[in-house]
């Protein structure tokens, strides 16, 4: 009679492919910082413009708080910073619209 094969007690250990290697991780993690990063500046061109618009002051207060680091920076003169959110921020402003907290 045949006899059926035993599977093995042990159990392989996972090898290092199977987890993420710390470059890996590092890697993941610059890019998602860098992600949120370029998220956050190229939202305050259509945050600038929306501001502008809603006269509701959680809104606007809410927006001042959450820029304020862009703004301060804008204010520095820090440039080519400085100028390129100017300009970029100054797409989404209505010509006759008064300078916003953010540009």
């Amino acid at each position: 009679m045949a006899t059926i094969s035993q599977p093995t007690d042990k159990i392989d250990s996972l090898d290092s492919s199977s987890t993420p290697a710390r470059r890996e991780k590092i890697a993941a993690t610059t890019l998602s910082a860098c992600g949120f990063l370029a998220f956050y500046l190229l939202s305050a061109g259509p945050v600038a413009g929306i501001y502008n618009v809603m006269k509701v002051g959680a809104f606007r207060k809410a927006v001042e708080v959450i820029y304020k680091p862009i703004v301060l920076l804008v204010k520095s003169n820090i440039e080519p910073f400085s100028s390129i959110m100017k300009l970029y921020i100054g797409l989404f402003r209505q010509s006759d619209e008064q300078p916003t907290c953010l540009g």
